[in-house]
């Protein structure tokens, strides 16, 4: 797709502070809506985001799978001049499967559900079947 920028930032902690000041928020996050539009033709992916009140954003990696295919479709559609889609739903749980010093645990609205060996294989298959989607060599 041609366009005039693609700006890619890593780490997922990404660089805001070229951005103008109107698109973040005081913690210099980049401040999107539903659709994950920041401005017009200004879209943001991961952890350098914030999202609209009532919505959340799953954590870390489950962010950029969950968000890339929608992200990616209005990005076309804004090239496009088409209107933009809702990325985002309201009021989805948050489940994160951390990793806290080589124990996983399963927390979904602040509440510890799991813990142990159970929760550590939940999110190996998961960043397994990501990476295979990805084409990457897991060794």
């Amino acid at each position: 797709v041609a366009a005039d920028l693609i700006a890619v930032v890593a780490p997922l902690r990404g660089n805001t502070e070229w951005l103008p000041r109107a698109l973040l928020d005081e913690h210099g996050m980049l401040r999107v809506d539903r659709a994950m539009a920041a401005g017009a033709g200004v879209f943001g992916i991961g952890d350098v985001v914030a999202v609209p009140e009532g919505f959340r954003l799953p954590p870390a990696l489950r962010s950029i799978q969950a968000t890339a295919p929608g992200i990616a479709r209005n990005v076309a559609l804004a090239l496009g001049s088409a209107p933009v889609q809702a990325v985002l739903r309201p009021n989805q749980p948050d489940t994160m499967l951390p990793d806290l010093a080589g124990a996983a645990v399963l927390v979904r609205d602040r509440r510890l559900l799991l813990s142990g060996r159970l929760p550590l294989l939940i999110r190996s298959a998961a960043e397994r079947r990501y990476l295979r989607s990805r084409s990457a060599q897991i060794t």
